[in-house]
C-alpha cells in the first residue's frame, strides 16, 4: 500500500506594514511558517482589497490602517482534506510629527 502526503499549507504567520512608508510590498508567502506547497490560493478574507496575483509581493499602499486576514489553501490530494493557512497583517499609519515652524520670541515675551 502506498501512501499519499497530505497537502501543507505551512503553519500560520503574523507580519506589519505602515502605510505611506519606505516599504509598503511585502511577501505574503514568505510570511507563512514551515514549508508550505506550492501552487495553492490566496484569498483576501478581510477585504483590504490589494492585488494578490503575485503573493510574494503585495502592496499595501494606500490601504487604511487595520488588521487584514489572508488564507494560503492548498487543495486536497485524492482523499486527503485540503489545507489552510493564514497571515495577518496589520497596517500602521505612518506616524505624522506635524509642519516644522519656527517662532520668535523676545526675551521679555518669556
Amino acid at each position: 500500500m502506498r501512501g499519499k502526503a497530505s497537502p501543507d499549507a505551512g503553519t500560520d504567520g503574523i507580519i506589519s506594514v505602515c502605510n505611506g512608508g519606505a516599504v509598503t510590498t511585502i511577501d505574503l508567502a514568505g510570511a507563512l511558517g514551515s514549508t508550505p506547497d506550492a501552487g495553492g490560493s490566496w484569498t483576501d478574507d478581510s477585504g483590504a482589497g490589494v492585488n494578490l496575483s503575485n503573493p510574494n509581493a503585495v502592496n499595501f499602499n494606500g490601504v487604511f490602517a487595520g488588521t487584514y486576514v489572508f488564507t494560503y489553501t492548498v487543495a486536497s490530494a485524492g482523499i486527503c482534506p485540503s489545507a489552510s493557512s493564514t497571515v495577518t497583517v496589520t497596517v500602521n499609519d505612518q506616524p505624522d510629527a506635524g509642519i516644522s515652524n519656527n517662532i520668535t520670541v523676545c526675551e521679555n515675551d518669556v
